[in-house]
């Protein structure tokens, strides 16, 4: 009975099983990460240098999405948009495919080809310029995107305090000719209406001594004058009575 025990009992795996069971586990593992290898595709992302004016992000990606699995499309703009368009204009753009051969067979069917479609579609006679990036992935596109975004607010806010200084500038001249020309209105008015004064001089004391001894000689000729005539007109009158007696 003992014996027959001893055979039921499972017998302890030698080391050559152990070693086996193990090579056999390395070659499972091998083989299902080939065929995840082979299962993850490579994304790949073309540049587009033009896209047809109105076209929008729906548009591209129903015509790019016919050739390949199309994971994200980013559209800029090339400058300010119009005011009265309904939509944006879109100047270029980045296409990512999730396999990378789509993305280069796609170039190589489209590039310098026409958009093509429905006859009365605007963008048929459309040309679509386009190239694929070798080596390049998305993350670079953001950061590139993030520089140029950060650049263009920089740009705008060196323009911004530009412009406020001009506009101070200019609103320093306009107080500086108000006031100038408040000033010339004042000094014309005091202009007109200050009164004239006669400044004169304080004579000097030789003046004075002069005009003095001018005025005594003057009435010294007075005096002499009037005694030439009183003594010429005093003879005349006592020689008139002696005729008037002849007579």
């Amino acid at each position: 009975m003992q014996r027959v025990m001893d055979d039921l009992e499972p017998s302890a795996p030698n080391d050559d099983q152990k070693s086996a069971e193990k090579s056999s586990d390395i070659e499972e593992e091998k083989e299902t990460q080939k065929s995840t290898r082979v299962k993850e595709k490579t994304p790949g992302v073309i540049y587009l240098s033009s896209i047809p004016e109105g076209m929008q992000y729906n548009d591209v990606y129903r015509v790019f999405s016919e050739l390949g699995d199309v994971g994200r499309i980013s559209l800029q703009t090339g400058g300010p948009q119009p005011h009265h368009a309904k939509k944006k204009r879109f100047a270029e753009g980045w296409i990512e495919f999730l396999d990378k051969k789509k993305a280069k067979r796609c170039v190589l069917l489209l590039n310098n080809q026409r958009v093509g479609g429905k006859k009365r579609s605007k963008w048929f006679d459309c040309i679509w310029h386009m190239r694929y990036l070798p080596k390049f992935q998305w993350s670079h596109l953001t950061e590139r995107l993030a520089y140029e975004q950060a650049s263009n607010q920089q740009r705008m806010r060196t323009e911004i305090n530009q412009a406020r200084q001009e506009a101070h500038h200019y609103a320093e001249q306009i107080e500086w000719n108000q006031k100038h020309v408040r000033m010339a209105s004042k000094h014309a008015d005091w202009k007109s209406n200050k009164r004239a004064y006669d400044y004169t001089q304080k004579l000097t004391d030789e003046e004075i001594q002069k005009r003095k001894a001018g005025s005594k000689r003057v009435k010294q000729l007075e005096k002499s004058r009037s005694n030439v005539l009183g003594s010429l007109f005093g003879a005349s009158a006592k020689s008139q009575p002696h005729s008037d007696a002849a007579e």
